[in-house]
C-alpha cells in the first residue's frame, strides 16, 4: 500500500470501494500485530481498534476519536454465533492487517487461531465477558475457550481465619468447593484484558488440586496470601481438562 500512494489518494474507484465495503459495514481496522512490518502503512480505515498489551497503537489513543479498544466491545451471542457490538450498539467487524502468516490460511482458520489459541496475538474471547462465571466456548467437539470462574466468586473463603490450622483451612476450602460444586482441579490464570501491574502481568498459570493438602498450601501462599482480596478480580479458576488414564483426552490441534 505504500508503493502506490498516489493511486490510493487519487483513485475515485478505490475511495468508493473503501467507503462502501468497509466504512458503511462498520469495519474496524486492527493493525498491531507481530512481524513482517505489515502494519507500517499510512492508509487506514476510518475506524481503528487496538488491544491491551500488544502493539504500538495503544500509545496513541489520546485525542484520537477514531481509535477504540477491542476489550470495550460487547459480545452478543445469538443462534450460536457471537458478534462484536461497539459503543454505538452496532455490529462491529474487524479487519486484521499485519502479520502475513495467518493470511496463508483459510479465513475461518486464521480467525479461530487469532481468537482462541494460547498466547494468542490479540485477545481471548473469554476475557471479554465481564462476569464471574464464563462458560466453555466450543466449536463442534473442539474447545475454543475453557470454562472460567473469577476468583471473586469465593473471595470470602480464601484467607485463613484466625487460629485456623492447616488441616482446618484445608477441610474448610474443600467443603466450600463441594458445596458450590466447583471442580477440584483447575488452573489459576490471570485476566490479561485489563491494564496489569508488573507483578500480576508476570503471573504464570498455576495448577491446583484442592484435594491435595500440599497443593492447597501452594494455592494459599502464591495466590490467596500473596495478593490483596482487591486483586482477586484479576484471577480466574480455569477448568482442567486432562485425565489420569492411559490415554490423553485433552488434545491440541495444529492446522497446516
Amino acid at each position: 500500500m505504500n508503493y502506490f500512494k498516489d493511486y490510493l489518494n487519487e483513485s475515485e474507484d478505490y475511495q468508493n470501494f473503501i467507503r462502501e465495503f468497509y466504512d458503511e459495514n462498520n469495519y474496524y481496522e486492527l493493525t498491531d500485530t507481530y512481524g513482517f512490518n505489515g502494519n507500517v502503512k499510512e492508509h487506514r480505515l476510518r475506524r481503528e481498534c487496538y488491544t491491551l498489551g500488544v502493539g504500538t497503537r495503544r500509545f496513541s489513543m489520546e485525542d484520537n476519536e477514531s481509535l477504540f479498544k477491542v476489550e470495550d466491545f460487547q459480545v452478543k451471542v445469538n443462534n450460536n454465533q457471537f458478534k462484536f457490538i461497539d459503543s454505538n450498539g452496532l455490529e462491529a467487524k474487524i479487519c486484521f492487517r499485519g502479520s502475513l502468516t495467518p493470511t496463508y490460511m483459510p479465513g475461518y482458520i486464521a480467525m479461530l487461531l487469532q481468537l482462541f489459541t494460547p498466547g494468542a496475538m490479540y485477545y481471548k474471547i473469554g476475557e471479554m465477558v465481564k462476569s464471574e462465571y464464563i462458560p466453555r466456548i466450543t466449536y463442534d467437539n473442539i474447545i475454543l475457550t475453557r470454562k472460567r470462574i473469577r476468583l471473586t466468586y469465593i473471595k470470602e473463603h480464601l484467607l485463613r481465619k484466625e487460629k485456623e490450622s492447616d488441616f482446618e483451612y484445608y477441610r474448610r476450602l474443600n467443603m466450600v468447593f463441594l458445596g458450590l460444586k466447583l471442580n477440584k482441579e483447575f488452573f489459576v490464570v490471570i485476566d490479561r484484558s485489563s491494564q496489569l501491574e508488573e507483578e500480576l502481568f508476570k503471573f504464570k498459570p498455576l495448577y491446583i488440586n484442592i484435594e491435595n493438602p500440599l497443593s492447597v498450601k501452594v494455592f494459599e501462599k502464591e495466590v490467596a496470601e500473596r495478593f490483596y482480596p482487591s486483586k482477586y478480580e484479576h484471577f480466574f479458576m480455569e477448568e482442567y481438562l486432562s485425565n489420569t488414564g492411559s490415554y490423553a483426552k485433552e488434545l491440541s490441534y495444529e492446522i497446516y
